[in-house]
């Protein structure tokens, strides 16, 4: 589960510094990583919840937070598969879609 942020903004004056957010127990990670970790918490309580596979579009920050939480993982062609089962012991499936190279 994704820990409570306590609060979010930039936590440097520097133009184009990074936004980062800071966690109740002090933790700070940048805004990315955050919502990447909502994002996987959201798709796995809905396929939990539907009893379906949910598919995201892949980001390098997805796929750090779904290989830290799944059981397995497979990449089959453009889709990266993670599967695990949640505190309750009820199975999930999410996949990434990789998006193609333009130049492929």
């Amino acid at each position: 589960m994704t820990k409570q942020a306590h609060s979010t903004g930039y936590h440097n004056d520097l133009p184009g510094a990074p936004q980062l957010v800071t966690y109740a127990d002090g933790t700070t990670v940048p805004v990315a990583v955050h919502r990447a970790s909502v994002d996987v918490d959201h798709a796995i309580a809905r396929s939990v919840s539907h009893n379906e596979i949910v598919t995201l579009d892949h980001s390098e920050e997805l796929e750090a937070e779904l290989m830290g939480r799944s059981e397995d993982n497979a990449e089959n062609g453009d889709t990266h598969e993670f599967w695990g089962t949640d505190d309750d012991d009820r199975s999930w499936r999410v996949h990434l879609l990789k998006e193609e190279d333009a130049d492929a």
